[in-house]
């Protein structure tokens, strides 16, 4: 009737159809079985007791009359049904009235009926007498439970087998309905698809029949004819890639045969795997390429022992590396510049599987490189030659006029022909020229960024309250000044005189380029230099910055003047209104304090100079205390003072200048000197250092061993140049008190008060800090 392989789905699908039916068949019949059952057994249970009640009755009057033989017929009557096996009746003594008993024949079922019940149960009833209302005897009848289920059996066995059939053929119907319905037509479906050419995949023929086109076979099939295709057009477009890429293939090697270039890679172990053919025609001529792979192959192909340790050495990073230049030695002795970069290789798991990259012949090129930078270190030395000469020739120039101010005022002071009122005024112009001379060293120290410094927390907006009536003082009517500070100004890390004087120099150099008058506009804002800023050079350390824009509507200056305008003796000003130093200091001032300085200009439109400091985060100290007043002179007056200083006519003045003061004064010319006084007698107030002094042990280094013998003594430190003596001036200065030579004797003493002061103000030695 069907067609069914034993491997296909239909008969998988009979064989569970049948085991199913069976398996429900049997479980629905053992259901209603045990059902009937029960009601069978409850049946026989109601049937044995009415026959009791209905012969209880005579039963009773046999009991009571003890009749023998009422008995025996009240016995026999029940016998009348088959079930009955045994029935007896007994009086209230226990005597057996009349009893019998037939002997059953088991069933083939018997086995049953033990197991589902006794047997043989028994039904006891008591007999009263009505006349008395008293117990007489009992009657008592057992039952044959296998005769009385026989029906029951019968019953069970049809039902059983009769629904195993309805089962079954239900279930071949269904199958026969599946067979036409899915069966058939997934097998040609699937006889189609296997049809299908997998190199040239057609839409599937319709064979499965026009009732499934609408039904999920149909939907299966169009979604099969949809995915075939997919697949064609994917496979053609696979094909065309395929193409492309073999075209590439050739593009890419007629490349590699034509470039100079060579390319080239590595595996894991760094060992050479392949290289172009342009490096055998360039520098492994002689080589064999069958010697790819092998550890010596540096050394076959001539990379000297400096270039193979680099590569390796550069290569074992695993990154990127562009532009890396190694030498190779030709076998006829030329050394070739080779230039190299290269990407890192990574399998599927991420392991480093080695390198790939290019390399070409640049020897030409780094000739040519070496020979421009040898020009380029030649122009840099020429010009540094140049401001150097521009240096030197301004300061010898300066201090030419200086020492001849001092050699004509010192002669006619020393003339006998010399009135009073002309010697006083030699000294005057001897003192003056002393104080320019003072100044000059004072900016050249300030270019050099050699000036001490002693930066403090500072307020820009009170700085410009302070310091605005003297800017417009120094203008002048023709030109107005205008200040803008910006709210929430920070704080700034600065030397607070330096930068009064800088911005004084840029407020005159403004005033200067104005000579018909004009505006100058100082702006004071915060900023941010960032690492991709153009104005950030490579010194400064990019973050937040206070700025000082001072501009003008000026003249301007030209490209090249503003690219020289911070050069030492380099002035536009004509002869005499200027001396070149004044930007240059401000370029250096800028430079020490951890800042930038910067200049914008243009012919005609004007100048603008912004000058950047460091950001504070420490609030102002505007401590009236920290100034020393000349009216506390007496302080000083018996203090003992050890003076250190190497030049002898220096250290000759200055302890007449002390004692001049009322100090005790003692005197030495090295720090060995300075060291076995004050371990001898340690009793000294303060301590005035040379910073510089010869031999090992500088100035500072001094004070520490000093301060050992004497931990309570003022510490002040002098010098004209402090150099490497002195690394952090800025901490330094929080803790000593520093003054620049050449100083007056008012300078001297007032640093010496405020040493005094700072030493007063800090915890003795072993005292808490709290």
């Amino acid at each position: 009737m069907f067609s069914v392989s034993r491997k296909g789905i239909s008969y998988r699908l009979a064989r569970l159809s049948i085991l199913v039916a069976v398996i429900l068949g049997v479980i629905t019949t053992l259901v209603e079985t045990w059902f009937d059952y029960d009601h069978d057994r409850r049946r026989i249970d109601e049937l044995a007791e009415r026959v009791l009640q209905v012969l209880a009755p005579s039963a009773a009057d046999a009991a009571h009359q003890l009749d023998e033989e009422l008995a025996q017929q009240v016995i026999e009557g029940l016998f009348s049904y088959d079930f009955v096996f045994q029935a007896a009746i007994k009086d209230d003594l226990g005597n057996t009235l009349a009893a019998t008993m037939h002997v059953p024949t088991a069933s083939n079922f018997f086995w049953i009926t033990e197991k589902l019940s006794d047997p043989y149960p028994e039904y006891l009833v008591d007999l009263i007498a009505t006349t008395e209302n008293r117990e007489v005897g009992h009657l008592m009848v057992s039952i044959n439970m296998d005769k009385a289920l026989s029906v029951f059996y019968s019953r069970f066995f049809t039902n059983i087998f009769a629904g195993l059939a309805r089962n079954v053929l239900l279930s071949l119907i269904l199958f026969a309905v599946f067979q036409r319905v899915i069966t058939r037509p997934l097998v040609s479906l699937s006889k189609d698809i296997v049809s299908v050419d997998p190199h040239d995949p057609r839409q599937l023929k319709a064979t499965i029949g026009a009732a499934n086109q609408s039904n999920e076979i149909g939907q299966l099939e169009g979604s099969m004819n949809g995915l075939l295709t997919a697949s064609r057009d994917k496979i053609k477009e696979l094909e065309e890639t395929q193409t492309e890429l073999q075209r590439n293939e050739v593009r890419i090697n007629d490349f590699v045969r034509a470039a100079s270039d060579w390319f080239w890679e590595t595996d894991k172990d760094h060992r050479v795997t392949y290289l172009s053919d342009s490096f055998f025609e360039v520098i492994g001529v002689g080589v064999d390429p069958s010697d790819l792979g092998q550890a010596d192959f540096d050394t076959r192909v001539g990379l000297d022992q400096d270039g193979q340790s680099a590569f390796l050495a550069i290569k074992k990073t695993q990154r990127p590396f562009r532009d890396f230049w190694v030498s190779f030695q030709l076998p006829d002795g030329e050394t070739r510049q080779v230039q190299s970069s290269g990407v890192p290789l990574f399998d599927a798991s991420g392991n480093f599987s080695g390198y790939r990259g290019v390399s070409a012949d640049r020897t030409d090129l780094r000739q040519s490189q070496l020979e421009q930078k040898r020009l380029a270190d030649e122009l840099n030395h020429s010009q540094k030659l140049r401001a150097i000469g521009q240096l030197t020739g301004g300061v010898a120039h300066d201090f030419n006029n200086l020492l001849t101010i001092l050699v004509g005022s010192l002669e006619l002071a020393r003339s006998p022909d010399s009135s009073d009122k002309e010697v006083s005024s030699a000294f005057e112009m001897a003192l003056g020229a002393t104080q320019r001379g003072a100044l000059l060293t004072h900016r050249l120290l300030a270019f050099s960024r050699q000036q001490p410094l002693t930066p403090k927390s500072l307020d820009p907006v009170q700085l410009l309250l302070d310091f605005e009536n003297l800017l417009c003082r120094s203008l002048g009517e023709q030109i107005s000044l205008e200040v803008v500070v910006e709210s929430g100004t920070w704080f700034c890390w600065v030397d607070r005189q330096e930068l009064e004087t800088v911005l004084l120099n840029l407020v005159i150099n403004a005033r200067d380029a104005m000579p018909d008058g004009g505006k100058i506009k100082i702006k004071v804002f915060n900023t941010k230099l960032q690492d991709d800023s153009v104005e950030v050079p490579s010194d400064i350390v990019p973050g937040p910055y206070i700025c000082f824009a001072v501009s003008d509507n000026g003249v301007g200056m030209s490209k090249d003047t503003a690219e020289r305008a911070f050069d030492p003796y380099f002035t536009t000003k004509p002869v005499g209104k200027g001396s070149g130093l004044g930007l240059s200091m401000a370029f250096g001032y800028a430079k020490q304090s951890g800042g930038h300085i910067a200049i914008d200009s243009m012919e005609g439109e004007g100048t603008n100079v912004r000058l950047y400091l460091p950001k504070s985060e420490i609030e102002p100290d505007d401590d009236p205390k920290a100034n020393s007043s000349i009216n506390d002179e007496h302080l000083l007056v018996g203090r003992r003072a050890l003076v250190v200083e190497d030049d002898d006519t220096l250290r000759h003045i200055l302890k007449q200048r002390l004692n001049q003061a009322g100090m005790d004064v003692t005197v030495a010319s090295v720090a060995t000197q300075a060291i076995e006084i004050c371990s001898a007698e340690p009793a000294f107030d303060f301590f005035l250092l040379d910073v510089v002094l010869p031999g090992e042990i500088m100035g500072p280094d001094l004070s520490e061993v000093l301060l050992h013998f004497t931990p309570n003594a003022s510490v002040v430190f002098m010098s004209g140049y402090t150099g490497l003596a002195m690394k952090d001036q800025s901490a330094f200065s929080r803790t000593f008190k520093f003054i620049q030579k050449p100083f007056s004797s008012t300078v001297l003493k007032q640093a010496l008060l405020e040493a005094l002061r700072k030493k007063q103000s800090m915890p003795e030695i072993g005292e808490s800090s709290e």
